[in-house]
């Protein structure tokens, strides 16, 4: 059977269940699970209307309906000419539940001004986000987005590799970007999401901008990266020194290598998403650390970069054999440096497999 739409059958069984009549789903990772394109998402509205029964249909500009022809196998193309209002074509294809008091689940990315136009033309409905299915679908990967997350992160894997055979010394952290991103176009990635290395002061800051600060002796350089391959994303941190260690890094580099370890150990079905994050973040904190560990332990990750479960304290939710996620502990001192380890893991009938298999040996460049 075609996956998409064993996908979209799913969908529809999950509907019922949760009372709903029918999902809107933008342009989007949801749009690309279902039906293999996910769109871009413009002033012109394109749309995947699925109904708890009935027909697929993709409402999209006519001009782009050649896009989707090869994909059109089982739901049908409901095209809108330049001229035309888009809303008139979805009240057609909703026929008489026009008037009824039908609930829609809406795509968290659907923008409010398409939102607000479902609502003006369907004041009958109830509207909820489309994630109550849309989430429970995707937080559990299936054999072939397993394969594609795998690939990812070995093209991330051996991009890092080579990067860090060549000289950083001297390089601007912009530099080093542009250099990062062709080695991982090189080694097969299909795109580069973010290459980001953050350099001396500036890796102390967990998510800042690369610049054009050139990296001296005895800077801790701090690379966040990741790429797609299959649309499916690879998400890798790592950190380096150059030239020699400073003070007190080497200390920090083994607490943040421990305290992933000990999260990574403890994944297996049935334990909590929150106590990954609780016994990483423990170890750091009775290291004397806890205060320079401003965010969470993980992250899911698949169509999206940042997707769930999220890996925080207070999340009550079971781990599940299929769910793919980042353990990326870290250590920021301000002003001097900072030191994240992160790797995609695979949660498996047993525990758990890691999908980022660069080195985490304290590197020297």
């Amino acid at each position: 059977m075609n996956i998409y739409k064993e996908r979209c059958e799913t969908a529809q069984s999950l509907m019922a269940q949760q009372n709903l009549d029918y999902l809107f789903v933008a342009p989007s990772a949801d749009m690309y699970y279902f039906i293999g394109y996910a769109g871009h998402i413009t002033e012109r509205l394109t749309l995947l209307v699925i109904p708890a029964n009935g027909e697929i249909n993709v409402l999209l500009p006519a001009f782009e309906a050649r896009r989707l022809e090869s994909l059109a196998t089982f739901f049908s193309l409901n095209t809108w000419m330049e001229t035309d209002n888009p809303y008139e074509h979805l009240l057609n294809l909703l026929g008489d539940n026009v008037n009824n008091a039908i609930r829609v689940g809406v795509s968290d990315d659907q923008w409010a001004c398409f939102l607000l136009g479902f609502q003006s033309n369907l004041p009958q409905a109830k509207f909820v986000t489309s994630s109550i299915v849309t989430g429970q679908l995707r937080i559990g990967k299936g054999h072939e987005e397993i394969e594609l997350l795998r690939e990812a992160n070995r093209r991330n894997d051996n991009a890092f590799a080579a990067f860090v055979q060549k000289p950083m010394l001297g390089k601007t952290e912009i530099e080093l970007q542009n250099i990062l991103s062709a080695l991982m176009i090189e080694h097969g990635q299909e795109s580069v999401a973010f290459a980001n290395p953050y350099s001396g002061p500036n890796s102390s800051s967990p998510h800042h901008t690369p610049t054009d600060r050139v990296v001296e002796a005895g800077d801790v350089v701090l690379f966040d990266f990741g790429g797609t391959y299959g649309a499916y994303y690879s998400d890798t941190s790592r950190t380096v020194v150059v030239d020699h260690t400073p003070e007190e890094f080497e200390n920090v580099y083994r607490v943040v290598l421990e305290a992933q370890q000990l999260a990574i150990d403890a994944i297996i079905p049935g334990v909590l998403a929150g106590e990954i994050d609780t016994i990483g973040r423990t170890y750091i904190s009775d290291a004397g650390f806890g205060e320079y560990f401003p965010h969470r332990i993980g992250h899911g990750v698949g169509l999206n970069e940042h997707e769930p479960p999220y890996l925080t304290g207070d999340n009550r939710q079971p781990l599940q054999e299929g769910m793919c996620f980042s353990v990326e502990p870290g250590i920021y001192l301000p002003g001097r440096f900072g030191v994240r380890i992160e790797d995609t893991l695979l949660v498996t009938a047993n525990g758990s497999e890691r999908l980022s298999n660069c080195t985490r040996d304290l590197l020297m460049c």
